[in-house]
Formats: structure tokens, sequence, C-alpha cells
């Protein structure tokens, strides 16, 4: 039985459409490049960044009328091809369903030259079976004929279509680590990437002028919401969808990678701002009434050592702060909650402890090399004076409070010893 599409060529080929492509592309660079280094500079960044999106259009857009002709290519021989599953499955010992089908073609050389169509079907036991698609070409139209046997599917390439071998839950179970280390693999990494992406958003905002971002983020919304209204449901514009949405896309991408970084270092280090900022208030406030005149390195060391004792011992004040003031669940949205609870897991007293300590190794390790290599100082003599006795103040703090709790006090014996002292001899008896 033959199952027929019919489908059109244009004039132009893929290969000189791609051509076409590139070649304006290379064509904006150049110029771009030129203008840079003579007129405005800058102007090359801003142009880089729109050949990006114009690129990521240009792959969606292409891979929309390749998923497009795939389905209409499905819905075609969808009778036949259902009638050979069914029978395909009467035949098997086990009771199986079919997962997943795909239009798969095999193509071979540089150029991309199609060898091969195929029908992949992927059933609940894991079994994955082909069927052909034999290709006729005449004049501008191609029809497909079905082949009525299943066949096994052996090749790597097409396996690989339709069950990804390296996907990073794949890649994680094939490791031979605990459980609790591929987890902290996958924290370490998603951490890394959002940390990028919070990175690059952050150098946007500071190597463009403030005014010019906010400028182009308002009129992007305007035109947005003007095309949502007029033209946002028309579906002979999908092309110009692309355009206008991508943009968005894009923002919406930068915040959501990129908010794990922000909500965990906003969480650590949004506190001491705030903390550090309080402290040197009451200073200033100390130094206008009183009239004491306290050096600014006095002031460091004052600042750090109450920061770090109220961040490591008095945990109630950093997260009265999130929970209050910095990551306050609103209950708007239901990740919120999570933003919250992130935010307070990560401000625990032993994680600031241990972010304190390691400040401090960093600090120790560079002052020491330069006051050994060169008899220098890392900043000035009394700034890291004072960075180094806070530090010190702050772990004598921290091992008097666990010292602490290692006394020998009872508190009813000694009352009595107290209450002895005020006794008269002629008490004594009694």
């Amino acid at each position: 039985m033959i199952k027929e599409i019919s489908v059109s060529f244009g004039k132009k080929t893929p290969i000189k459409e791609s051509f076409l492509f590139f070649s304006a592309i290379l064509i904006v660079l150049i110029v771009s490049g030129i203008i840079d280094y003579f007129w405005v500079k800058g102007i090359c960044s801003i142009v880089l960044i729109g050949v990006f999106i114009a690129m990521f259009i240009a792959y969606n857009y292409v891979n929309h009328k390749s998923n497009k002709k795939d389905a209409i290519l499905l819905s075609i021989i969808k009778d036949k091809l259902d009638e050979q599953i069914t029978f395909y499955i009467s035949k098997r010992k086990h009771n199986i369903q079919e997962v997943k089908r795909k239009i798969f073609y095999q193509d071979e050389g540089t150029y991309g030259r199609i060898i091969g169509t195929f029908v992949i079907c992927v059933f609940s036991d894991k079994s994955v079976i082909e069927y052909e698609l034999i290709r006729h070409l005449t004049g501008n139209k191609e029809y497909y004929e079905l082949t009525n046997e299943a066949q096994i599917c052996k090749e790597k390439e097409r396996l690989k279509a339709v069950i990804p071998f390296y996907t990073i839950k794949n890649i994680l179970n094939n490791l031979s680590f605990s459980t609790e280390t591929k987890l902290r693999v996958l924290i370490i990494g998603t951490l890394i990437i959002s940390t990028l992406f919070a990175a690059l958003f952050f150098l946007i905002f500071t190597h463009f002028d403030i005014m010019i971002i906010c400028l182009c983020l308002f009129s992007y919304i305007i035109i947005r919401c003007f095309w949502n209204k007029f033209f946002g449901k028309l579906n002979t514009l999908k092309f110009i969808n692309w355009i206008v949405y991508t943009p968005g896309i894009f923002l919406e991408l930068f915040f959501k990678i990129g908010q794990p970084a922000v909500i965990i270092y906003g969480a650590l280090f949004l506190p001491i701002i705030i903390i550090s900022s309080i402290v040197w208030i009451v200073l200033t406030i100390l130094h206008f009434f009183i009239s004491t005149n306290i050096v600014y390195h006095t002031q460091l060391f004052i600042m750090l050592t109450i920061l770090e004792i109220i961040c490591v011992h008095v945990p109630c004040i950093p997260q009265w702060l999130i929970k209050n003031l910095l990551f306050k669940n609103w209950k708007n949205h239901k990740y919120e909650k999570y933003k919250e609870q992130l935010a307070l897991y990560v401000i625990s007293p032993k994680n600031y402890n241990f972010l304190f300590s390691l400040l401090y190794v960093m600090f120790l390790s560079v002052n020491a090399f330069y006051q050994l290599e060169g008899h220098s100082y890392l900043f000035s003599a009394d700034f890291d004076n004072a960075i180094l006795k806070s530090f010190l103040v702050f772990l004598a703090f921290s091992t008097m409070k666990q010292k602490s709790k290692e006394m020998e006090i009872n508190s009813k014996e000694l009352l009595v010893n107290i209450k002895g002292l005020f006794l008269h001899d002629n008490d004594i008896g009694e």
C-alpha cells in the first residue's frame, strides 16, 4: 500500500538559503567591526548579540518547518502504521505499548544528503523497531511508500534519535559514585551555570548605559503589548511572532537560569551588607553625639567583629531579615515558598562559619605572600591588621562560647554558697 505526501520545493535550495543567511551575517559583522574601530565604540557588541538572536530565530524557524513536515507525514501514514504496530504488538509474548514514534532521515556527507527515511517506534519494554519510507521524487513533488515489515532498529544514530545515550541522568547513573556525590556534582554544575548566566546579565548592565537598557526594555514591552493586542493571534505572521517574542524568551531564560545563583549569593551577602551598614551608622551617630574620633581601621575592626559574631552566633537576626525583608514569602506564587526556604537554608550558622573561615584563609594566604615576597601589605598596615584582629576576636568568641558549655556550674549549689556568705556566726548552728 502506498501512502503519499506531496511537497513542493521553492526555487532556492536549503544549501543556497543557508549560504545567503551566513553570508549576510558575515557582511554585518565586518561592517559593524569597521564602524566599531573607526567611529562608534561598542557597536560590535550590540551587533553580536543581535546576530546570536538572529541565528536562534533562524534555527527555531528551520526546526519548526522540519517538525511540521514530519507531523504531516506521520498524520498521513497514521492509519496504515497503526495497523502494522497493532499486528506487531499482537505477536509479542508480553503486553507492551507504543511510547514514541519519530521520523528519522539518514544522511551522509558534509552536505547532509538524505539516503533513507525511516519511521522509528519505541515501546514500553525499551524495544525499538523501524519501518522504511521509500522516497520517490517526481518533478517538484515527492512521494513516500511505507514498507509492511518491521525491522529491529540496530543503527546507533537512529537509536540516539529516540533514546538519547548521553543525557545527564544516564551519565550520573553510569558513574561509580554514591548517590550523595552524584547529587553534589549536579548541584555544583547547576550553580556554576546559574552563576555564569547571572554574571553575564550583570556584565550587560555594567557595560552599557543603564538609561539605554531601561529605554530598550520599556520600548520592547510597549511593542510586545501592541503586537499581542492587534497581531498576536494571526497565523499568517508566525515568523514575525518569533522575532517579537524571542527577546522575551531570552530575558525569561536569563532570569530562570540565573535565579538560583542570585538567591544563594543574595541570601549570603545581603544580610552582611545590611548588618555592616547598621553598625557603621551607629558608629557615625556615636561620633556625632559623643565627638569621639574613631579612625577608619578601628571602625573596620568593630564592624567585622560584630558582623561575624551576629551571623554565626546570633542567627535569628539574618533569618529575620530573610523572612521579613529580602526573600519574604508573599504567597503570590508557589516558587516564593521555595525561594524563602532556599535562602534560610543557605544562611545557617555553620555555612556562615565556613564562609568566614574560607575568606580569612584566602586573605591570610595572599597577605602572607605579599609580606614574605615583597615586604608589603595587601591593602595597608592598619587595614590588614584590623582584618586580622577581627578574625582573632571572632575565633576567641567562638572558643569562649564553646567552652562555656563545659563549665561546671550547679545553680542550686552556687546559690547556697552565696547565701552562706550573709549568715552570721550565731546562725551557723542553725
